[in-house]
Protein backbone atom coordinates (compact mmCIF):
# COMPACT_ATOMS: atom_id res chain seq x y z
CA UNK A 1 0.00 0.00 0.00
CA UNK A 2 2.62 2.16 0.97
CA UNK A 3 4.21 2.10 -2.75
CA UNK A 4 0.79 2.60 -4.44
CA UNK A 5 0.12 6.00 -2.36
CA UNK A 6 3.95 7.05 -3.17
CA UNK A 7 3.49 6.34 -6.44
CA UNK A 8 0.70 8.67 -7.13
CA UNK A 9 2.66 11.02 -5.12
CA UNK A 10 5.49 10.68 -7.86
CA UNK A 11 3.02 11.05 -10.45
CA UNK A 12 1.71 13.95 -9.21
CA UNK A 13 5.09 16.10 -8.35
CA UNK A 14 6.08 14.89 -11.74
CA UNK A 15 3.07 16.52 -13.12
CA UNK A 16 3.39 19.81 -11.54
CA UNK A 17 7.31 20.03 -12.09
CA UNK A 18 6.37 19.91 -15.77
CA UNK A 19 3.29 22.92 -15.54
CA UNK A 20 6.11 24.86 -13.50
CA UNK A 21 8.55 24.21 -16.70
CA UNK A 22 6.04 25.14 -18.65
CA UNK A 23 5.04 28.31 -17.32
CA UNK A 24 8.81 29.47 -17.49
CA UNK A 25 10.39 27.80 -14.03
CA UNK A 26 12.84 26.01 -15.24
CA UNK A 27 15.48 26.41 -12.79
CA UNK A 28 13.14 25.91 -9.64
CA UNK A 29 10.04 23.85 -11.05
CA UNK A 30 11.22 20.78 -8.82
CA UNK A 31 11.35 23.12 -5.35
CA UNK A 32 8.31 24.67 -6.80
CA UNK A 33 6.38 21.58 -7.21
CA UNK A 34 7.21 20.30 -3.90
CA UNK A 35 6.00 23.47 -2.08
CA UNK A 36 2.74 23.52 -3.65
CA UNK A 37 2.21 19.64 -3.34
CA UNK A 38 3.60 20.08 0.33
CA UNK A 39 0.88 22.91 1.37
CA UNK A 40 -1.92 21.74 -0.67
CA UNK A 41 -1.69 17.95 1.08
CA UNK A 42 -0.98 19.64 4.23
CA UNK A 43 -4.22 21.59 3.92
CA UNK A 44 -6.03 18.62 2.99
CA UNK A 45 -5.04 16.64 6.16
CA UNK A 46 -5.68 19.50 8.44
CA UNK A 47 -8.91 20.27 7.06
CA UNK A 48 -9.79 16.32 7.69
CA UNK A 49 -8.32 16.49 10.98
CA UNK A 50 -9.57 19.63 12.24
CA UNK A 51 -12.98 19.50 9.86
CA UNK A 52 -13.07 23.64 9.89
CA UNK A 53 -14.57 24.94 6.44
CA UNK A 54 -14.40 28.36 6.94
CA UNK A 55 -9.66 28.50 6.65
CA UNK A 56 -10.32 26.08 3.49
CA UNK A 57 -11.00 29.60 1.24
CA UNK A 58 -8.52 31.42 3.12
CA UNK A 59 -5.55 28.69 2.45
CA UNK A 60 -7.14 28.40 -1.32
CA UNK A 61 -6.63 32.20 -1.79
CA UNK A 62 -3.33 32.21 -0.22
CA UNK A 63 -2.17 29.30 -2.61
CA UNK A 64 -3.44 31.28 -5.57
CA UNK A 65 -1.69 34.44 -4.68
CA UNK A 66 1.29 32.57 -3.85
CA UNK A 67 1.06 31.41 -8.19
CA UNK A 68 0.25 34.68 -9.38
CA UNK A 69 3.14 35.79 -7.88
CA UNK A 70 5.56 33.81 -9.81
Amino acid sequence: MKNDASRIFVLFREWLVLQFIRLGHQQNAETLAMHLLTRTQGLATMMSTFNDDKFYPIEIRAIKDWLDCL
